[in-house]
């Protein structure tokens, strides 16, 4: 049942109990690695991989896969009887499968696993995931990097230079401070002349 989900191996953890070691010991399917205080680790003992080919017996047999340059997976289908299916050790989704240039029909396996109804015929299948919103979210996420770049962008002021707080050079006479337009002034500037006057 482990090599339906694509498992190969076990690993256990500390505490480990002595209960559970011998559970596992004495599956035939598990084959044991190691076992220290620490740590357990059992392996598959046949590993169906990612992808095997399920009869109508319910027998499973590997089948290799292979990556292709593009990001999709190629597997070699051998001929026999109808009724097959190539299995992914994958979530059943957005997978697309083709054999001899003709689509295979998506199914569900065991609930869960991506499945393709194979035919009689021998040749290589050719996997691929289709996930259109990836491309979509990708695409938005660019929009909002160059929208952050364009706010994030230094603005200007011409009309209102920024003032110099060092103190001159000794000798030297202090820098004469620009005049501000009379639109400019501060609230508390316009209060004063009220004052005074």
């Amino acid at each position: 049942m482990l090599a339906t989900y694509g498992v190969r191996f076990v690993v256990l953890v500390a505490p480990i109990d002595p209960a559970v070691t011998r559970a596992l010991d004495s599956q035939p399917a598990l084959a044991r690695m190691s076992l220290t205080e620490t740590t357990g680790v059992w392996r598959l003992a046949s590993p169906l991989g990612r992808a095997w080919i399920a009869d109508s017996a319910g027998t499973r047999t590997p089948v290799k896969v292979t990556r292709t340059p593009d990001g999709g997976l190629t597997a070699a289908v051998p001929a026999g009887p109808a009724g097959r299916t190539l299995v992914l050790a994958e979530p059943a989704g957005d997978w697309t499968a083709t054999l001899g240039g003709a689509t295979l029909a998506r199914t569900t396996v065991d609930g869960w696993a991506q499945g393709f109804t194979l035919g009689t015929a021998a040749g290589t299948a050719r996997i691929a995931y289709d996930d259109q919103w990836h491309a979509i979210w990708l695409w938005v996420q660019a929009g909002l990097v160059a929208l952050v770049l364009v706010l994030a962008a230094p603005g200007s002021r011409a009309d209102e230079a920024a003032p110099d707080y060092a103190d001159p050079p000794p000798g030297e006479a202090a820098p004469a401070e620009p005049e501000r337009p009379a639109g400019r002034r501060g609230r508390r500037a316009k209060r004063s002349e009220v004052a005074a006057r």
